[in-house]
């Protein structure tokens, strides 16, 4: 979480469900649109850094399809769709996934 003078900004965290492969993770990172730039680079950064310690093989966001800044900011740092579902409200989502290289 990044806080600003007491106020959240923004928050981010990893996600192992039991279905989840043992080396994958989902990532969430929670911002306003217009801080994808900075608030939202910052939260990534740190997540990276714990995807590395945990030695994770892939990773992954699930983003609304229409949320295009979003999508864009993810495969900016190396998430490919993998998949689109639809939601049950209607909207689509999209599965973006990223393999992660493995230091030995």
């Amino acid at each position: 979480m990044l806080a600003d003078n007491e106020n959240v900004v923004g928050y981010g965290c990893l996600e192992r469900e039991a279905t989840s492969p043992a080396d994958g993770y989902r990532v969430f990172v929670v911002v306003d649109p217009d801080h994808l730039g900075t608030t939202a680079s910052e939260i990534y950064r740190r997540l990276e850094e714990l995807l590395v310690e945990r030695r994770a093989k892939q990773s992954w966001f699930v983003e609304y399809a229409q949320d295009a800044r979003f999508v864009a900011f993810t495969r900016a740092r190396g998430y490919i769709e993998s998949r689109r579902f639809m939601l049950e409200s209607g909207q689509e989502a999209i599965v973006l996934t990223k393999i992660h290289e493995r230091v030995r």
